[in-house]
């Protein structure tokens, strides 16, 4: 019983160890100094323990050294395991006595033992998990017959006296009761870890697009309202870049959500060539954001241009090129807004207004853009009531005539809105509109539905109706099931196929150029009559347009308007005549205003042309009585004509 306090005076400092190393596993879970602090706790433990051990005899073999140093290599690590080997060797040392020797042989042997056991039972000695009940009771084991074996050697065997038999034991119980509770330590410190990780991948999942990686709307809000706060109120501005490619959403509509991923994927890497921030982010489906700080006035027209090109370039996914237009919008802080809020929705309405001039545009926020926002929303609400409806909607036709005889071949008709809440809406304002939601496929459908209803009005008053020519938009183009759709229409009206020829822009073709060649070929197939509008404002795609089977080619009104005074005007036109004259295409002019165009136009092989100056749009009533009563005399020298009269049906004019 004499030896019971020492026993338990012996047992404070693995106690002591325990509690702190349970409060420094609390307080310094992940910090990157827990390994210094550890090793020199359980330096701290070892030299405590060898100093009690002093109080009783410098000799003395079987202390709690052991229980220091097992619970040193079983949960401090290699550093603070080697630190309490060093500072039990150094003070064994230097206490002396005749027990020295032995001391300091117990300590290594109780050390290699240690790492040998978990190479013998890998399974009870998990490396990346809290150690096992088994292997804390093997190596409190091993302690205990080391420090047995260390009472033997020192000739004890014979007569050990109860405080001798009583410390091996009594440092086997504390080993194993100090080891349970650094378990339970380390299991929580472990949890705690878990759930930190999971707690931020779920922050990341939040905040971060699944495809891209970038930012997500919440995040990029986030950052930027954290980025407004940390700026100084004199701070240079700060730029908010939208980017829009509509185009991402007409594949994704048409090919499938992999093949739009896949996309995605090329799309976020050049994005990260060129503006490689922590801020960008997705936005909505093609819809991408950044923020720059401390812009200067040409570091955003730079970027855009730089945005331009890149996507320029077409993306190859399994052999198939996909053509990537860019619009910008911008603003800027604090002129265009203070918070993360006001500039994104600044910057989105700049980004709108370029979509709806066209395409690879940048445009910078001004206030009256708040205002064009709001009328926006309202006209696409207004429009979706006139379509409905449709007495607000009706069409107009502008004479297409033949350059060398002034003879009429064909009309295009355009589409006009009266409404009653906002009077004349130009097409200029409304189609954008259309076609940037899903109207402009119901406004395409009922437009082929008018046409078919006009001819019929005009083959019943006994003039021979002419063939209407249909605009196509790319959402329609995309649509595998528009060509049998357009076939059941005019069939439902008694006409032939011939009597329609669709019109679509190259921008429209290049969409998706697999897509429309086979859309386009099956049109083709069905009977109908094909043509390229807008030539030369697209991507004029010549392996491609070698490709798709169009009827005639249609000049844009811009390469017309300075052909009288500019000689580049009337190269690129004498340019385009050649190309389609090579491809066996039917050449039109549109914008003809003057006399000395026509000439020009004639003299360099158009043989078709339109514009005012030879007649506006007009009334059906009006056209039938000023044109299509007029005979038509074929001209003394006719080049190769259309397939009949062509009247060329327009929605975009």
């Amino acid at each position: 019983m004499e030896y019971i306090p020492k026993v338990l005076l012996s047992a404070l400092t693995p106690i002591g160890l325990t509690a702190a190393y349970i409060a420094l596993r609390t307080w310094l879970p992940n910090h990157r100094g827990a390994q210094v602090h550890t090793a020199i706790l359980f330096g701290l433990a070892m030299w405590v323990t060898l100093v009690t051990t002093v109080m009783y005899a410098p000799g003395v073999i079987a202390d709690m050294r052991g229980t220091v140093l097992t619970l040193a290599v079983l949960f401090g690590g290699p550093v603070p395991a080697l630190v309490a080997l060093a500072v039990g060797v150094v003070m064994r040392f230097w206490i002396g006595g005749i027990g020295v020797v032995i001391g300091i042989a117990a300590l290594l042997v109780t050390y290699a033992g240690l790492q040998v056991l978990p190479r013998c039972l890998p399974v009870y000695f998990p490396a990346k998990a809290p150690m096992s009940g088994v292997g804390l009771v093997a190596s409190g084991l091993w302690t205990t017959f080391t420090q047995l074996g260390a009472l033997l050697l020192a000739d004890m065997a014979s007569g050990v006296a109860a405080i001798d038999v009583a410390m091996p034991l009594a440092q086997f119980l504390v080993t194993t009761v100090a080891g349970s509770l650094f378990i339970v330590t380390q299991q929580r410190s472990n949890l705690r870890q878990n759930l930190n990780v999971q707690r931020e991948q779920v922050r990341s999942m939040k905040i971060r697009d699944a495809v891209t990686g970038f930012l997500n709307r919440e995040g990029f809000t986030w950052e930027l309202d954290v980025a407004l706060l940390r700026r100084p109120q004199s701070a240079s501005k700060l730029a908010v870049v939208t980017v829009g490619m509509p185009r991402l959403r007409k594949i994704s509509e048409t090919l499938g959500q992999h093949t739009a991923d896949a996309l995605l994927e090329v799309v976020a890497y050049r994005l990260r060539i060129l503006a490689d921030l922590p801020s960008l982010a997705r936005l909505d489906g093609d819809t991408f954001c950044f923020f720059l700080d401390n812009v200067g006035d040409h570091t955003i027209p730079r970027l855009a241009e730089e945005l331009f090109a890149a996507f320029h370039r077409p993306i190859t996914l399994d052999g198939q090129d996909f053509y990537i237009t860019v619009n910008i919008g911008m603003s800027t802080s604090p002129s265009d807004g203070t918070t993360a809020d006001e500039l994104v929705t600044h910057s989105s309405q700049a980004l709108d207004s370029a979509s709806m001039r066209g395409e690879n545009l940048l445009q910078f926020y001004s206030h009256n853009l708040g205002d064009t926002a709001v009328r926006r929303l309202r006209l696409e609400s207004a429009l979706q009531k006139a379509l409905d409806r449709t007495t607000e909607l009706h069409l107009v036709y502008q004479p297409q005539v033949r350059l060398d005889t002034g003879a009429l071949v064909g009309v295009e008709a355009l589409c006009r809105w009266e409404s009653p809440e906002f009077g004349t809406v130009t097409p200029s304002e409304f189609i954008p509109i259309a076609e940037t939601s899903s109207l402009i496929q119901t406004l395409g459908i009922w437009s082929l539905k008018e046409v078919c209803r006009q001819i019929t009005n005009w083959q019943q008053q006994g003039w021979r109706a002419p063939v209407v020519a249909v605009n196509l938009s790319a959402k329609q183009l995309l649509d595998q099931d528009f060509p049998e759709q357009a076939l059941r229409c005019i069939q439902q009206h008694g006409h032939a196929p011939s009597l329609i020829q669709f019109e679509l822009t190259e921008s429209a073709v290049m969409t998706d150029p697999h897509q429309s060649q086979a859309v386009l070929g099956r049109l083709k197939g069905h009977g109908f009559g094909l043509a390229l509008d807008d030539f030369g404002t697209g991507y004029s795609n010549m392996a491609y347009l070698k490709k798709l089977p169009f009827d005639s080619l249609k000049i844009d009104r811009s390469f017309v308007k300075d052909l009288e005074h500019d000689s580049d005007s009337r190269s690129l036109c004498g340019g385009i005549s050649a190309l389609g004259s090579s491809l066996h295409l039917t050449m039109l002019a549109e914008g003809v205003e003057t006399e000395g165009q026509r000439k020009i136009l004639a003299d360099m092989g158009y043989q078709f042309a339109q514009g005012f100056y030879f007649s506006p749009p007009l009334f059906p009533v009006d056209l039938a009585s000023h044109w299509l009563m007029k005979p038509a005399s074929p001209p003394a020298c006719a080049p190769t004509p259309m397939t009949g009269d062509k009247a060329s049906f327009l929605l975009l004019r």
